[in-house]
């Protein structure tokens, strides 16, 4: 018997990634770099020390100022 379809989930205005998702990113983007100096650089402009501390709108922007590095 197929199992019930999932309810349907509201639409985002874009794709937005989970605090999971970016922290994963910045891993990546860490390890690439070598040092948090550039990723705790590019929070700093936000005005916050920890991804917890952002939007969700600025996941992505936190991600493209870190890949620009």
């Amino acid at each position: 018997q197929p199992a019930p379809a999932p309810a349907p989930q509201p639409e985002a205005p874009v794709a937005a990634m989970t605090p999971e998702e970016l922290n994963n990113a910045l891993v990546v983007e860490f390890r690439r770099l070598g040092s948090r100096e550039g990723i705790d650089n590019a929070m700093a402009e936000f005005g916050v020390t920890s991804v917890n501390d952002l939007k969700p709108e600025q996941y992505q922007q936190l991600l493209d100022k870190v890949k620009a590095i």
